[in-house]
């Protein structure tokens, strides 16, 4: 049985930061990783934030697939600074097994979110902490194709929320703070 794993990447040291999530693909060991593009493409949709019931504006970037090996993605995680400092300082992550179908079912969706190339702004504009709903989608996608759905909030609120959901092997929690 296929198996992946969901890393969720922490930052105590600030409240307001929402976290990182990469997907581990054990049978290719390489680490899925969607970001944004730095600059905007010019398009942009204003909405009420669900969350915060105020006005919200997202602009449309492009959306970056990053495929790594498991040393690479340590080293690129580790090395994120913001405002001067590092940036994550510690990772949760749950290996999941995934039938067959799940399995091509993610990495379709990869594929597709790669081809067209733009993140889905539209819902960064109506949760909470924006940042988190990128790089989740492979974590939602799954939940959804399971029926499931998943709190808005950070990266290891999602994750922890997949796991009450779920089963899930392999929990380990680094902390480097």
């Amino acid at each position: 049985m296929p198996q992946v794993k969901f890393e969720a990447w922490i930052n105590e040291n600030d409240q307001n930061d929402p976290g990182h999530m990469t997907m581990l693909d054990m049978q290719t060991g390489h680490h899925i990783e969607f970001t944004m593009g730095a600059t905007p493409n010019g398009f942009s949709v204003t909405v009420t934030n669900v969350m915060t019931n105020l006005p919200y504006t997202a602009n449309s970037r492009n959306l970056i697939l990053s495929q790594r090996s498991v040393d690479q993605n340590w080293d690129s995680q580790v090395s994120k600074q913001r405002g001067g400092m590092m940036r994550f300082t510690g990772v949760c992550s749950y290996v999941v097994d995934v039938t067959d179908q799940e399995y091509g079912y993610l990495r379709a969706q990869a594929a597709i979110r790669l081809a067209v190339g733009e993140y889905n702004f539209l819902r960064e504009a109506q949760v909470a902490r924006p940042l988190a709903s990128r790089c989740l989608s492979l974590l939602e996608e799954l939940a959804k194709s399971r029926g499931q759905r998943l709190v808005t909030g950070k990266a290891i609120e999602a994750l922890e929320d997949f796991e009450r959901q779920n089963v899930v092997t392999g929990k380990q929690m680094v902390d480097w703070s």
